[in-house]
């Protein structure tokens, strides 16, 4: 019998366009918070916010992928150390 170790290229589009959407959802009403509180809501709020949040967003996503791997390590540890104490 053959198994087919091949990835699904399916789940692996799913779930990096869910992780960047994710993000997206996450980053913009923050941006859109810190601008309304950093320069209030004056002629350029739009400007600074829209300028704000896409720079920000492709800033994280890179980011976000290669701290990935280090939260599930974190994260497993710490289920591991719950786990082993009860």
């Amino acid at each position: 019998m053959h198994i087919n170790k091949e990835p699904n290229y399916l789940r692996i589009i799913e779930a990096v366009l869910l992780s960047v959407l994710k993000l997206i959802f996450m980053s913009f009403p923050l941006h859109f918070v810190m601008t309304a509180v950093n320069i209030d809501f004056t002629d350029n709020f739009m400007k600074a916010f829209l300028g704000s949040a896409i720079i920000g967003t492709v800033v994280a996503i890179p980011v976000a992928f290669l701290a990935m791997p280090v939260a599930q390590k974190l994260v497993a540890a710490i289920i591991l150390k719950i786990d082993g104490g009860m």
